[in-house]
């Protein structure tokens, strides 16, 4: 279970973590039931989108304005209307601002860093408004110094519950309020990140020998 917060899910490749935000997110068929606080998750797609929102791994980045990318986000969720409204422009701009990136608006989206694409792509997420935020690998390609900016922006969102998918686990010890991780066995722990970052656990799930030192609340991993 997650409350409000940040919460790391993390494990060797494989294991299946982005198959279970796919699950969850209602694009992989699966068999049984995914619960958040004690709710099943609704099982039609339109019911699901009110619920869960989804940042998948980026692929390829569309030539098109910053602007006109989250407005997409703002059309889809009028698919199911029987008649449409004017895209909020307001909201895009506010959410933009949240992110601190309301200066790349009508900036093209390949055209931006990838610490700026990583703002934007966190603005469309939000802009789906859902309780529930899955961020599959958000800190693919970014400089250090650009990861830990995004991840300090993700850990000041309020009122949501994040799963991220990541495997810096020395940055997950920094802002994750806990950390789920996933063995090759189908063994799952959970806890906070001083009770599953550890050299044992680390070391058994990723199956070499990993050294963790915490120094405050930080923890240096490393492999042997």
């Amino acid at each position: 279970s997650f409350g409000e917060g940040l919460h790391v899910v993390a494990g060797p490749n494989g294991v299946g973590k982005t198959t279970l935000f796919d699950a969850t997110a209602g694009g992989l068929p699966f068999v049984g039931a995914i619960r958040f606080a004690d709710v099943d998750l609704p099982p039609k797609p339109k019911d699901r989108a009110q619920v869960v929102s989804y940042l998948q791994q980026e692929t390829a980045t569309p030539a098109i304005k910053v602007c006109d990318y989250l407005a997409t986000v703002l059309e889809a969720g009028q698919v199911w209307r029987l008649s449409r409204e004017p895209i909020d422009t307001d909201r895009i701009e506010s959410t933009l601002e949240q992110v601190d990136a309301l200066d790349l608006k009508e900036l093209r989206l390949d055209q931006l860093s990838g610490g700026q694409k990583a703002k934007v792509r966190i603005a469309r997420l939000l802009l789906q408004d859902t309780k529930y935020c899955l961020l599959d690998e958000p800190l693919n390609h970014l400089d250090p110094g650009v990861a830990v900016e995004t991840m300090r922006l993700l850990q000041q969102i309020q009122g949501k519950v994040l799963l991220i998918t990541m495997h810096d686990l020395a940055l997950a010890s920094r802002f994750a309020d806990s950390v789920l991780l996933i063995g090759p066995d189908s063994k799952v722990f959970q806890g906070s990140a001083p009770e599953v970052i550890t050299s044992q656990r680390l070391s058994g799930v990723f199956q070499c020998a990993i050294a963790v030192e915490w120094n405050g609340d930080r923890a240096h991993v490393f492999a042997e």
